[in-house]
């Protein structure tokens, strides 16, 4: 299904005369993205932590256990790269890893209770980024911002590849 040619549809087009970066949401979400992505590797660089393994902590926080797939999966990223982010987060003694029961071919990654302290940490640095990203923000941004981007979501799921 195409969308309706408004005014902003146009603008934010990238096959149309009228297509400004300006007006594009995917623009501003890799900009957003970027700001965000520089802006917690410098607070959390100070705790000894990264992003990604950052976001490993958060993941694991809702999904416990998980394999390196469902990680790599909602981390964002490669396979081989979460597999990297895991070992690290092994040898700090964050997470603790083990051969699924039903299918020793999946490696399952946990919490451990080192990890679930440190997560409090880290939540807590990221919670300052999150309320200055959304300053001037109200619950109703949030839940139509989140509303929108997974329709989007959704939507390139159907693209062909």
């Amino acid at each position: 299904m195409t969308a309706r040619k408004t005014p902003a549809l146009k603008a934010a087009d990238p096959a149309d005369p009228a297509f400004t970066m300006a007006h594009s949401p995917i623009y501003w979400t890799a900009r957003v993205i970027q700001r965000y992505t520089r802006d917690m590797d410098a607070v959390l660089k100070r705790i000894g932590m990264d992003v990604p393994r950052w976001r490993v902590l958060m993941i694991l926080v809702e999904i416990n256990p998980a394999s390196v797939t469902q990680l790599a999966e909602h981390g964002v990223m490669k396979l081989s790269t979460m597999t990297k982010t895991v070992q690290r987060l092994e040898t700090d003694g964050f997470v603790a890893t083990r051969p699924r029961k039903t299918d020793a071919r999946v490696t399952e990654v946990t919490l451990t209770a080192k990890g679930r302290k440190v997560v409090g940490i880290v939540r807590a640095q990221a919670s300052r980024i999150f309320h200055q990203a959304f300053e001037g923000s109200n619950d109703r941004d949030v839940e139509r911002l989140n509303t929108l981007l997974q329709r989007i979501f959704t939507n390139l799921d159907s693209v062909p590849h």
